[in-house]
């Protein structure tokens, strides 16, 4: 995937008369911080979009700037992102409303609350679609996560990062889409028990 070409095909199918420079993108997800939430991450869900047989735009926008601010010592990146997202899409001289609804998906990734409409719901499962992955690329996810944190102390990161799966995994319904839900919530559930139970036996290799 030609992520720069289709980027700027976002911006010419929504008639975006100021987009945002490719670069803007690239820059801020290369940031040495990441090592998941990268452009790896977003072609990621941009393949899950077009699978979804969902034609969105703006879904499509959501997912591309949901990501965009990130620091995991921060507590606001999803709301720093959303800021921006509308800042950018103002800058774009497109609809107010059209903000309004790409921040309001982007907060969504927060899942703090359950989604509002369907594009929130959806963007929401395509950002936890790692959790229906093969087992390896679940094993790199959670190396890429342990990276991100890696100024955590081991101990206190097991505890932590334990928490975040459990929660998932608590829920009565991991996937908010019927869709998801048929294909990929029992795999889901099946990875997310494999990777608690490794985070859990030790503390991922080489940090901490």
């Amino acid at each position: 995937m030609n992520l720069a070409l289709r980027w700027a095909a976002l911006g010419a199918r929504l008639c975006a008369r100021h987009w945002a420079p490719y670069g803007d993108l690239e820059e801020r997800y290369a940031d040495p911080i990441r090592a998941y939430h990268t452009l790896t991450h977003i072609e990621e869900c941009l393949r899950a979009y077009d699978g979804s047989g969902v034609y969105d735009p703006w879904l499509e926008l959501a997912l591309w700037l949901h990501d965009v601010i990130y620091d995991p010592r921060a507590h606001d990146n999803e709301a720093r992102s959303a800021e921006l997202a509308r800042r950018w899409i103002l800058e774009a001289d497109l609809a107010p409303q059209a903000a309004d609804a790409v921040a309001a998906a982007v907060l969504a990734t927060q899942h703090r609350r359950a989604p509002d409409d369907g594009r929130e719901a959806l963007i929401q499962d395509i950002d936890l679609a790692i959790f229906a992955g093969t087992r390896n690329r679940l094993i790199d996810y959670e190396h890429q996560i342990r990276h991100e944190y890696a100024w955590v102390p081991a101990d206190r990161y097991r505890v932590g990062r334990r928490a975040v799966l459990e929660g998932f995994l608590a829920r009565p319904q991991l996937y908010r889409t019927a869709v998801y839900r048929q294909r990929f919530e029992s795999f889901a559930r099946d990875n997310l028990r494999h990777l608690i139970d490794a985070v859990a036996a030790a503390p991922i290799s080489g940090h901490g």
